[in-house]
């Protein structure tokens, strides 16, 4: 269901997202809009990213949590506990490995089409039946995104989701931020909903 609401500057009637999904509105877009009669605010709001600090609410590009509009949680160069330099990834809750996505894997000479789970990185499927084995060769190092901002009685959280899968968690503050640094202006924006939380909150 489509959510729409009435833009103050202009008076112009937008699209805000669909049902808790807010892919038009930042949560700082709020007091920029008002509802539309049976319309509301959702619970997942856009990233506040810079580059679309000059765009209008209901105007931005790349809808759905996707695009320019995700950062990518890939290893960052970090100083280690020793002081040397040394490349650090990004470590998912460990609880989501009982939340399995889904993947199609095709084959494309035959048409062959398998579905199995997708255990984000964490472990791989298990073989049975007709497939004898499950292997992983040249595995990505880039599996998760953090895609948008998840609204609750605590404040704002970050939701990351399996590039691969698709499927989308929350996760915690702590370890996502290390990820932002590369982009000051959005990491001191997300340490202000970061620290404004009402109490701490596991993902």
């Amino acid at each position: 269901m489509g959510e729409y609401a009435r833009r103050k500057s202009d008076n112009l009637e937008i699209k805000i997202g669909t049902c808790e999904d807010m892919y038009y509105l930042r949560y700082e877009d709020k007091d920029k809009v008002v509802c539309d009669s049976g319309s509301s605010f959702g619970t997942r709001w856009r990233l506040p990213m810079p580059h679309e600090d000059d765009i209008l609410p209901g105007n931005y590009d790349n809808p759905y949590f996707r695009g320019n509009a995700k950062v990518e949680l890939t290893s960052y160069l970090a100083v280690g506990d020793d002081g040397e330099d040394e490349w650090t990834t990004f470590e998912p809750n460990p609880e989501i490995i009982d939340h399995p996505g889904n993947l199609q894997i095709r084959h494309e000479e035959t048409g062959l089409l398998i579905n199995t789970k997708c255990f984000h990185g964490l472990k791989l499927p298990e073989a049975g039946g007709d497939i004898s084995s499950i292997h992983w060769n040249g595995k990505p190092p880039h599996w998760f995104d953090l895609i948008c901002l998840r609204e609750t009685e605590e404040g704002l959280h970050p939701v990351v989701k399996c590039r691969h899968c698709g499927h989308m968690y929350r996760e915690t503050w702590a370890a996502v931020l290390p990820f932002v640094r590369h982009d000051k202006v959005l990491y001191d924006r997300l340490s202000y909903y970061a620290i404004t939380l009402k109490e701490p909150c596991a993902a």
